[in-house]
């Protein structure tokens, strides 16, 4: 079945040959925390000493803002950090200034809202993610500094858009083989699919 987006398809793995695992996440309200799961909660997990819930990025009115609980028991606005994200914020979370937590938010692409999650300090992200895509209608991938996930050894690239609440990947140049069958440029992605061009391949895995 594809990906259709207006179904409670929160995330997706985007597991991608010779780069690594980026985690494309499609909602607007995205939690950061330690890797213990939230039931109905979007999360980005990081193998750290974070809370469960420590940090909120909501994207809102064509902005992102980060919200930090500063404590365990919040009272009314008192215990929160609410602060805009621009290309290059470097986010700084933890229990202790030892153990800090740095993350670099960047929007890459001057023609997406879309943005970027990499870890900057000595820790990681969980489930093997190695970076994180806060997904708004576009996610570009290939050679260059303007692409959201940094592909640089392709010779082409590759477009994941979005189009009447599904999910779509486009390629620039040559049609797209999907699950082993040649197909056209743009094709339907579904759960499980294999995508895979002329020196690309990924495979797309719900979460």
């Amino acid at each position: 079945m594809p990906l259709n987006l207006s179904q409670p398809v929160s995330a997706c793995k985007l597991w991608i040959d010779g780069v690594g695992c980026w985690m494309l996440c499609l909602e607007k309200r995205i939690t950061i925390g330690n890797p213990i799961p939230v039931a109905d909660v979007t999360k980005i997990s990081v193998v750290a000493d974070l809370r469960t819930e420590h940090a909120t990025i909501e994207f809102d009115d064509s902005s992102y803002w980060l919200t930090e609980n500063k404590s365990v028991t919040p009272v009314e606005d008192e215990s929160f950090d609410r602060r805009s994200l621009s290309h290059g914020t470097m986010l700084a979370l933890g229990l202790t200034l030892e153990n800090e937590v740095q993350i670099r938010f960047e929007q890459p692409s001057s023609l997406s809202l879309t943005s970027t999650l990499q870890i900057e300090s000595g820790h990681r992200f969980a489930d093997g993610v190695d970076g994180v895509v806060l997904f708004r209608k576009t996610c570009l991938l290939g050679a260059g500094k303007q692409k959201h996930i940094q592909c640089r050894d392709w010779s082409e690239d590759v477009v994941f858009f979005e189009r009447d609440s599904q999910l779509f990947c486009k390629s620039t140049k040559s049609p797209i083989t999907l699950d082993g069958v040649p197909s056209d440029r743009i094709v339907k992605v579904h759960n499980g699919a294999h995508l895979a061009g002329e020196d690309w391949s990924m495979r797309v895995e719900a979460t």
